[in-house]
């Protein structure tokens, strides 16, 4: 009969552990998921910023090469041209 005993203390202790190792895994990966969720929204975010920051540099680049004063100070690509020595 003691042998009986243990067992089903051994069992019922297997099956408490079993159940709250349970739960506590399923909590966990609820947490993940909507831990994974929000880095995906802001992963979204700052690549919608990136895109219309390179938008902005790509106007801003155009702007400065077409002003007067950046022609003025660097003058325009191709213009020097090189005396040929025989």
């Amino acid at each position: 009969m003691s042998s009986l005993l243990t067992s089903d203390i051994f069992f019922f202790i297997t099956a408490l552990s079993v159940i709250i190792l349970t739960i506590i895994f399923a909590t966990a990966g609820i947490y993940l998921v909507k831990i994974l969720k929000e880095f995906k929204e802001m992963l979204e975010k700052l690549k919608n910023m990136v895109h219309k920051t390179e938008a902005e540099f790509d106007t801003l680049y155009a702007e400065l090469t077409e002003s007067w004063i950046f022609k003025l100070l660097f003058g325009r690509k191709g213009t020097i041209k090189k005396k040929v020595t025989k």
